[in-house]
């Protein structure tokens, strides 16, 4: 998922492995409220201008660029997908805010959007040891997002066939992931230049948006749709233009095994309820989602402890035409 008019202010942290993490923040960084953002498909960590009214509030919003994607090392051979985000996400937060694993005045909003749905509940997931800072979340965000596919074996009749032959066995199965390297050469033909980028992004996914939605995106941001286009083109051009890793890993990241705590997850059957010492689980979704579907929204509202669904119109950017009220109800006490 692209995020609407983004400007990247980017920083680099030299990891213990000897890789770069980059990631872009803005905000208060004295706060002791944490905003985590993990970016979508085909894009970069970039924190200006923070989604929603988040640039009012008292709060430090911070935004990795993922493994293999833009300026940031691919993910190390051997190690899985769910391992090394734990391990960049604790080394960053560690990085930014040194004692946040120890102080209890701490409080950690986690989000992400479509593929960045991913990296949020693998930390969300994770034990202490995992995750040193896992005790400071107070509340999860899902945006148009994934579901842990290995908890849903039939995950595949909710897709579009071209979603499915791109993220499900015919791709991680593929011998020497040859499928994604193919897809992933290819798409990176058509987004070697940042004008390249902006036309990419505008066929696959702002050309299927009604006029309603482009009217309603472009309300929230304050800005002309075009002016949208053209920067998320800059940012689709960046996530590629170094390596096609983090684009190759992730079907394989997908259907992983992510090693998610139980206890999260209610028991089938189990009637709603607050779950008090659980996180707030919210999920935005859109009804006419071909890329995230609604259903995978509705399966994550049903199964997440405190989960609570937040349901709009549109597609696969539907959501983000609602971003101040998505992350004023995230964000609210």
């Amino acid at each position: 998922m692209a995020s609407a008019s983004p400007t990247t202010t980017e920083q680099f942290l030299t990891l213990q492995d000897g890789r770069t993490l980059a990631y872009d923040t803005s905000g208060n960084p004295s706060s002791k409220s944490v905003v985590l953002y993990f970016h979508g498909t085909m894009t970069i960590g970039s924190a200006n201008p923070p989604p929603g009214n988040v640039a009012q509030k008292d709060v430090h919003f911070i935004t990795p660029t993922l493994p293999g994607w833009g300026l940031t090392s691919p993910r190390p051979s051997g190690v899985p997908f769910h391992t090394i985000v734990r391990r960049d996400t604790t080394a960053l937060l560690s990085h930014l805010h040194p004692d946040m694993a120890t102080n209890p005045e701490y409080k950690l909003y986690i989000s992400g959007g479509s593929y960045g749905s991913i990296p949020t509940q693998i930390v969300y997931g994770s034990s202490l040891e995992e995750f040193p800072q896992r005790d400071r979340i107070v509340a999860m965000l899902i945006l148009g997002g994934s579901v842990p596919l290995y908890k849903v074996p039939d995950y595949g009749k909710h897709m579009t066939t071209a979603n499915y032959l791109s993220i499900g066995p015919m791709s991680y199965n593929s011998p020497f992931k040859i499928l994604p390297r193919i897809t992933a050469w290819g798409i990176g033909m058509q987004v070697s230049t940042p004008e390249k980028g902006a036309a990419f992004i505008k066929g696959f996914i702002f050309d299927k948006m009604s006029q309603e939605e482009k009217d309603t995106l472009a309300k929230e941001k304050g800005e002309p749709i075009e002016d949208i286009i053209k920067a998320n083109g800059l940012n689709v051009y960046k996530s590629i233009h170094k390596t096609n890793a983090g684009f190759v890993d992730m079907s394989i990241a997908a259907n992983a095994d992510w090693g998610l705590r139980e206890v999260i997850f209610k028991s089938p059957n189990e009637p709603s309820q607050h779950y008090p010492g659980f996180a707030r689980v919210l999920i935005a979704g859109a009804k006419g989602d071909d890329m995230a579907p609604f259903a995978f929204a509705e399966w994550n509202a049903v199964n997440y402890k405190n989960g609570e669904l937040l349901a709009f119109e549109g597609g696969h950017l539907g959501v983000m035409g609602h971003m101040k009220e998505i992350f004023d109800k995230f964000l609210d006490e």
